[in-house]
């Protein structure tokens, strides 16, 4: 429940005493849509995950070359962003941190 007068939730948690707002992701973040083609695979280059791969990015097994990487792919995930899924396994907005600065696709 919520005060409407202030946006003041009756349920606190215990560090948070503020007012809070209501923003879209997009107002608060950069938001990229990840590739939706199939690239083509390598046996060792710049690691390609996927959303099999979201619940442990270092897992994949896919490479692309650093030249398919560099052509094709504008958004490069970079240490502490986000990836999101929309929907895997049924599971939907399962996320990963990145961890490092190591190229990813």
């Amino acid at each position: 429940m919520m005060s409407e007068k202030r946006k003041i939730p009756t349920l606190r948690f215990a560090k948070f005493d503020g007012e809070f707002s209501i923003n879209n992701l997009s107002d608060i973040a950069l938001i990229y849509d990840g590739t939706h083609q199939t690239p083509k695979y390598v046996d060792s280059g710049i690691p390609f995950v996927s959303v099999e791969n979201i619940s442990n990015l270092s897992a994949t097994s896919k490479y692309i070359t650093a030249e398919a990487f560099a052509k094709g792919f504008k958004n490069r995930p970079q240490k502490g962003d986000i990836l999101m899924t929309r929907i895997t396994a049924g599971v939907i907005g399962a996320t990963a941190v990145v961890e490092n600065d190591t190229p990813l696709a």
